[in-house]
C-alpha cells in the first residue's frame, strides 16, 4: 500500500498528515500490544470473507477487541464483501451497525441521524483534505445521492435472505463459517 500511495498524490499526503497514523501489522497482535490506544475512526480493508484466515478479522472476538479501542462516538467501517454473516456479527457487538452499500458501519450511537440533519449537505461540502475541498463546487447532486443512499438494518437483510433458505449466522474464531461453511469451493 505504501508503494501504491506514491503514485496517487492525494493518498500520499496522508503519510505526512499529523492526524493520520498508518499501521501495517497483524491487527490482533497490534491491538493487544497497544491496549491503551483509543481511536475515533477505524477503517479495515478486509479481504474476501471466504479467504483463508479471514475470520481473524471478521469474528465476534476480533470485533469485541476493536470495540475496546474505540472512543465514545467512534466509528468502525469495513468491507463486508457481501457476506450477511459479516454484517450479523457486527450487529451482535455494536448497538448501531448498518450496511451502507457493501460496507458495515458500526458505532455506539446512531450515526444515521447525522445524515438527516438540516445542515448535513453543508457539513459535507465543508470537508477538505490538504486544504482542498473533498467535494468540488457543483457536487450537490453527488452529495444528495450519498445522503439518500439506502442504509440496511439486519432485520431487513434477514427477511430478504429467508428466501434463500438458510439462516444468517455469527462468525466466531472457532466456527470460521465464512471460510468453510459458506466459503467458495475450488471444486467444480
Amino acid at each position: 500500500y505504501l508503494e501504491a500511495m506514491k503514485t496517487y498524490p492525494d493518498q500520499l499526503s496522508a503519510l505526512s498528515n499529523p492526524h493520520v497514523h498508518l499501521y501495517i501489522d497483524d491487527g490482533r497482535s497490534w491491538l493487544k500490544k497497544h491496549e491503551n490506544n483509543q481511536y475515533d475512526l477505524i477503517v479495515m480493508n478486509t479481504t474476501f470473507h471466504w479467504r483463508a484466515y479471514s475470520s481473524n478479522l471478521l469474528s465476534q472476538e476480533f470485533l469485541t477487541l476493536i470495540k475496546q479501542h474505540m472512543n465514545s462516538h467512534a466509528v468502525l467501517a469495513y468491507n463486508s464483501t457481501s457476506s450477511p454473516e459479516v454484517f450479523k456479527t457486527a450487529v451482535q457487538i455494536f448497538p448501531h451497525a448498518y450496511l451502507y452499500e457493501n460496507f458495515v458501519i458500526a458505532a455506539d450511537y446512531d450515526w444515521r441521524s447525522k445524515l438527516q440533519e438540516k445542515d448535513a449537505m453543508k457539513k459535507l461540502y465543508a470537508l477538505s483534505l490538504d486544504e482542498k475541498p473533498l467535494f468540488p463546487y457543483g457536487s450537490e447532486k453527488k452529495i444528495q445521492e450519498f445522503l439518500q443512499e439506502k442504509i440496511v438494518s439486519l432485520p431487513s437483510l434477514e427477511a430478504h435472505l429467508k428466501t434463500k433458505g438458510r439462516p444468517v449466522e455469527i462468525i466466531t474464531d472457532k466456527n470460521v463459517i465464512t471460510e468453510y461453511k459458506y466459503g467458495k469451493s475450488l471444486a467444480k
